[in-house]
């Protein structure tokens, strides 16, 4: 099974399909042919994230790097919410001290520290209202984000059809969707770009 894991192998035309469709059935080659499972859905969704970054690097677009960072803040503060939720929850089920310790050194390596000098139960409820003011945190982040980035969420689907008719014309040359990278893709439209910026002066 071939998986396309970077920009230099990705056809701009696969690239496009996963921004508009959340599928990263088309990082596998044939994907028609190919049982996604949940292992390999977590594969594809670590591979997408990294592919993404080379491209904003690639990209080099102050904006979308920006965009980027904050999502990614706002989902590790919601994956850190779910983890810790999930072992304080394992906590609070324990019945043995050994397997309290386990839980109570993990929730400590998330920054939930527990003093077991004091009831546990108390501690338990400290950390919930922690929980609280977190999913708080989450809610307000993640408006801002909407808010700042509204016009880029509801933005129609792209047009890769159009957008290449576009470049053709400013390069005077043929481009395939299907066979051109993304990062060949990038270098062409920043190519364009400054042919077009020329013929306006």
């Amino acid at each position: 099974m071939k998986i396309y894991k970077s920009c230099k192998t990705l056809s701009i035309f696969r690239f496009y399909e996963i921004l508009d469709t959340k599928d990263y059935k088309y990082l596998i080659e044939d994907y028609e042919n190919t049982e996604i499972t949940k292992e390999l859905q977590l594969q594809l969704d670590d591979i997408w994230s990294e592919l993404f970054k080379e491209y904003i690097v690639l990209k080099d677009d102050k904006q979308i790097r920006t965009s980027f960072k904050k999502l990614s803040y706002i989902s590790k503060l919601e994956t850190k919410l779910s983890i810790c939720s999930s072992l304080l929850s394992g906590l609070v089920e324990q019945t043995t001290k050994e397997g309290q310790l386990k839980y109570i050194k993990e929730l400590s390596a998330w920054g939930y520290p527990i003093n077991l000098n004091k009831e546990l139960q108390d501690e338990v409820n400290r950390i919930i209202r922690n929980f609280k003011t977190l999913k708080s945190t989450i809610t307000i982040k993640r408006n801002e984000y909407n808010k700042e980035y509204k016009k880029e969420l509801t933005q129609e689907k792209i047009d890769i059809d159009e957008q290449v008719v576009n470049v053709e014309q400013a390069l005077n040359n043929q481009i395939d969707s299907n066979n051109t990278t993304v990062s060949k893709w990038i270098y062409y439209v920043k190519k364009a770009s400054i042919i077009a910026k020329k013929q306006r002066v």
